[in-house]
């Protein structure tokens, strides 16, 4: 089995051009097969900036309003086919089912509100329809996993 070097990123914008060399420079350097990442506050069509060197394919929900849109980055190396490819209008989340080196699976790329969580998490529900297959869920969930360290109010 091939293992795949996943990670997640809240960048908090990559418009500017050094910035998004810098991060594309760095995804590149930790050898990443696929990025998740969050608050990229591009347009749809800027996303075209992110396909460069090491990355191969770029799926977006790019949103409206400055804390939201999401991007999955897919290396050249990696063998991925879409299968459909569902984007959140505000973009918040993106859902893409394919097969992953020939095995079905859907990865999922989630940048929660900073409030309103109980109201947002139940809208990503209908991805269980794709539970029959691996499902990789990474993204900004805005939520504590520990209240005993949080430091905000």
């Amino acid at each position: 089995m091939t293992t795949i070097e996943l990670l997640r990123w809240n960048v908090k914008g990559i418009s500017n051009k050094t910035k998004r060399y810098k991060i594309i420079t760095h995804l590149k350097s930790l050898e990443s097969d696929v990025a998740m990442l969050q608050e990229t506050h591009l347009k749809n069509t800027e996303a075209v900036k992110l396909r460069k060197r090491w990355v191969g394919q770029v799926f977006s929900a790019p949103g409206t309003g400055a804390s939201r849109g999401v991007r999955t980055l897919i290396a050249k190396r990696l063998s991925f086919r879409l299968t459909q490819e569902t984007v959140d209008k505000d973009g918040r989340y993106i859902i893409i089912p394919g097969f992953l080196h020939n095995i079905k699976c859907t990865l999922v790329n989630v940048n929660a509100p900073n409030i309103g969580q109980a109201k947002f998490l139940p809208r990503l529900n209908f991805f269980l329809d794709f539970s029959a297959d691996p499902i990789v869920i990474g993204g900004d969930f805005n939520l504590v996993s520990d209240p005993a360290v949080d430091r905000s109010r």
